[in-house]
């Protein structure tokens, strides 16, 4: 018993000095939060040193667990905190060793399985995408949609993990795989208890545009149709909003060179851009 008191002491000793390091690595991105923490875990470990000196072991036991709880914390927060800066700065060098750590440390305290683990993964796989490692890239999203898949059953999450995956297709013009995963996403978010027309609207499009990049032209046009459909429904036929969605499906019917439906959809955003223009006041 008293071999592991001692070991917790040493193992709060441990989460100490990586929290500590870890400050010391990147303090710039938020410093006094960073300063801050260290300096409560400090305190902590003073007090619970001093209370084993004292021979109150297990009350200096109970402040180690409280210290080790804080300290795996911040060094959660503050590795994503690192990670996410470097991605928004585009250094994905840096950024993956600080994700790599971040997800094995996460692996060691939750398991392999936890659902906690998912954004991780795909921050992890977000930033092999961006350095043009598609294979990795490609098994973290399908891990951490596994895993999400046992946890959260056709979620909007699930539905969004899964789009990432048919992007990460489509960007590798891949694109009867990504619209495998576009149709999922779309099922996911089609039977959610709240519907997200912004979710809907998503899929659809992604759908249309692989479908017409891989030249299957008649399966992108229901969905053109659909994209367009919940457009007027959101803003009106004659929104400004409308004119993308039926400019995208005019370039599919000049592909499938059907001439006189382009003419209709030329004659129609025109009509919409006209009506946008403001109009001349008259002069008395």
């Amino acid at each position: 018993m008293y071999k592991i008191k001692i070991l917790l002491v040493m193992f709060l000793f441990f989460w100490f000095s990586t929290t500590l390091l870890l400050a010391d690595e990147k303090l710039s991105v938020n410093q006094e939060t960073e300063k801050k923490a260290v300096k409560n875990l400090q305190s902590l470990y003073q007090k619970s040193a001093d209370l084993y000196m004292a021979g109150k072991i297990d009350e200096a036991i109970v402040v180690a667990e409280e210290a080790r709880r804080l300290a795996n914390s911040n060094l959660v927060a503050s590795l994503k905190q690192i990670g996410l800066y470097y991605r928004s700065e585009a250094e994905y060098e840096k950024a993956e060793p600080i994700y790599t750590r971040l997800l094995q440390h996460q692996e060691t305290v939750l398991g392999l399985d936890h659902p906690d683990l998912v954004e991780t993964i795909h921050e992890l796989a977000r930033v092999y995408q961006s350095q043009n490692k598609f294979t990795k890239a490609e098994v973290l999203h399908k891990r951490g949609i596994k895993i999400l898949e046992k946890s959260k059953e056709n979620s909007p999450d699930l539905g969004y993990k899964i789009f990432e995956l048919g992007a990460l297709y489509e960007f590798q013009n891949l694109y009867d795989k990504s619209a495998t995963q576009y149709l999922r996403a779309l099922k996911i978010w089609e039977g959610a208890s709240e519907i997200n027309e912004q979710d809907i609207l998503q899929a659809v499009g992604s759908l249309a545009r692989v479908y017409r990049n891989g030249k299957k032209y008649a399966k992108a046009e229901p969905y053109y149709k659909r994209m367009i459909a919940i457009t007027e429904k959101a803003y009106g036929k004659e929104s400004p909003y409308i004119i993308y969605s039926l400019e995208q499906l005019e370039r599919l019917y000049e592909l499938m060179e059907k001439d006189e439906e382009v003419k209709l959809l030329n004659s129609r955003i025109s009509e919409i851009r006209l009506l946008q223009k403001p109009k001349k006041k008259k002069k008395f």
